[in-house]
């Protein structure tokens, strides 16, 4: 009898900590650690609109051309992911992703219906210090396969300039780049031009703060159409 209770006892002692853990434990910012923070962004003008799934379950509908979730809570692990032009069985994306603990993530659905792209991003939402802010670029242009961007501070020329992030490739992301406090201009040209082909004025940096600037494509579409430069607050 002694015996058989010793080894309940220690039965106990080793289940117990795998039902913890395996329930989450909670980090110092009171996060659950098995769960993860995605959004999602609709990126393809020539759709009136998509319905995004999650392991084949509605997630989010009618999300409109350049329309974003905002962060919501999900699962950790593999997960499928699917986009569909609203309404309809078309699907343009059928993919898996794979989220970790406390992490945030953007998924990006872009280009054209019939040549659709589609990026999962690791969003790196860590401030940077109290009076930094930092900002990456994404080429979502299906028109615009190598774009340079500066950014100035006020209305600044760009003249004698060189770009903060020289001839970004369509499907490439820039690495996070720092910016003090203030008040600046985001001028996008094509590659080696000082013409501006789209200008966004008046972007407030924040210390802590992190953004990312979307290189969008312009409606109506046509061949003259300038991009759209799109600026989302991550944190």
């Amino acid at each position: 009898m002694p015996r058989f209770s010793f080894l309940l006892r220690l039965l106990l002692f080793l289940i117990i900590p795998c039902i913890v853990i395996a329930c989450g434990q909670h980090s110092r910012d009171g996060r659950v650690d098995r769960e993860t923070n995605i959004r999602v962004i609709n990126a393809i003008p020539d759709v009136p609109a998509l319905d995004f799934y999650l392991d084949n379950k509605l997630y989010l509908s009618e999300v409109r051309y350049l329309e974003n979730s905002g962060y919501s809570k999900e699962d950790t692990g593999g997960l499928g992911f699917q986009a569909n032009i609203s309404g309809t069985g078309t699907r343009l994306v059928d993919t898996s992703v794979g989220f970790s603990d406390n992490r945030d993530s953007t998924l990006l659905v872009f280009g054209r219906a019939n040549d659709p792209s589609f990026l999962a991003l690791r969003d790196d939402n860590d401030p940077a210090s109290s009076d930094v802010g930092k900002i990456r670029i994404i080429n979502a242009a299906f028109d615009y396969r190598r774009v340079d961007i500066y950014i100035v501070e006020g209305n600044q020329s760009i003249a004698n300039l060189a770009p903060a992030n020289d001839g970004i490739a369509y499907r490439d992301v820039s690495r996070y780049a720092l910016l003090t406090d203030g008040t600046y201009s985001i001028i996008a040209t094509t590659r080696g031009s000082k013409t501006p082909i789209a200008t966004l004025s008046n972007v407030n940096i924040k210390g802590e703060g992190v953004y990312s600037l979307i290189i969008a494509d312009g409606l109506p579409l046509s061949p003259s159409t300038h991009p759209k430069l799109v600026f989302l607050t991550d944190r």
